[in-house]
């Protein structure tokens, strides 16, 4: 389960005071103590019962200026900070929890939420909550160097550790591939702030959503333009598109991008049978991840060939 941080701080941090803090004591995202040690510094932050308010009413006035700045990049989300070098390894943000009497759930369900979708993280984040009863959460971890990580896979150590809100002003530390929570929605309105690592881990390591009455990864839900931009390569472009994707597919050492790679080189082939044929050299591939991804797609290409010829 994530770690909970006993913080007694009572000081109050702007959400510039919070940047300069990060950025001059080096916080190191990637690691779980550097975080743990952050945590006063978060809760100073929201000790600030108007800096968000204030932002949110910034935006309102400012949302006919063309050179506003936007915070917004979700209907959950208000990200606070980006990483303005490519050195700086942290964003900042605050989540909103509506509950389910609330407006955004009636209008567009649960989904746009993550309730009710059990998944891990592939980065480490720390927080806490800011206003309200905050969002409920069951909690389950596991370890992630006994997985290959395809869908499907079994999770034999997935175990539930505890269920929990988080309320205003506990602070908690979700680590990066190994806590799993299921979220549920907030008994009213609420919100959380956020510090997330961003290292290159992020980009190299794998987020999955879980199916806990099978204790399995249910699919991977990394959020990657690489299928979109392969595919634009090969059927908008030249011949040149393959030659780059081959060599993606020899120098990547991330298996999902390879995947996607081999994925669209196959999709040049015409047909099913042919597109699966072509996938067939991912079954060759060094990373048993990718032999399973390959070996279960093309099944459900075969799979959905047959049932079509019978109808």
């Amino acid at each position: 389960m994530p770690l909970h941080i006993d913080t007694d701080e009572t000081d109050v941090f702007s959400l510039d005071d919070l940047i300069e803090w990060l950025k001059v004591n080096q916080i190191d995202t990637s690691s779980t103590d550097a975080m743990v040690k952050a945590a006063p510094a978060l809760k100073k932050l929201a000790n600030n019962r108007e800096f968000l308010a204030s932002l949110a009413v910034s935006e309102l006035k400012d949302a006919y200026s063309y050179d506003r700045h936007i915070y917004h990049y979700s209907a959950q989300v208000m990200l606070l900070h980006l990483p303005e070098k490519q050195q700086d390894n942290f964003y900042l943000r605050a989540n909103f929890w509506p509950s389910v009497k609330d407006q955004p759930v009636i209008a567009a369900g649960p989904g746009p939420f993550f309730y009710n979708r059990p998944h891990d993280h592939n980065f480490n984040f720390l927080t806490v909550g800011y206003f309200g009863p905050g969002y409920w959460s069951n909690y389950y971890e596991y370890d992630h160097d006994r997985i290959t990580g395809y869908p499907g896979e079994t999770v034999d150590d997935l175990v539930f550790t505890e269920k929990r809100a988080l309320t205003e002003g506990h602070v908690m530390l979700y680590r990066a591939s190994r806590d799993v929570h299921e979220q549920l929605p907030a008994d009213s309105m609420s919100i959380s702030l956020n510090i997330l690592e961003n290292s290159p881990r992020v980009r190299l390591t794998d987020q999955y959503s879980f199916d806990l009455e099978r204790k399995a990864i249910k699919q991977i839900i990394n959020i990657s333009l690489a299928p979109a931009v392969f595919n634009i390569a090969l059927h908008l472009g030249d011949r040149n598109g393959e030659d780059v994707l081959s060599e993606i597919i020899r120098l990547s050492p991330d298996p999902f991008i390879r995947f996607n790679a081999y994925k669209a080189l196959a999709s040049r082939q015409s047909g099913p049978q042919a597109y699966c044929e072509g996938l067939s050299a991912a079954l060759s591939d060094p990373s048993n991840m990718v032999n399973r991804w390959a070996s279960r797609h093309i099944a459900d290409v075969e799979r959905a060939m047959t049932q079509s010829v019978s109808v």
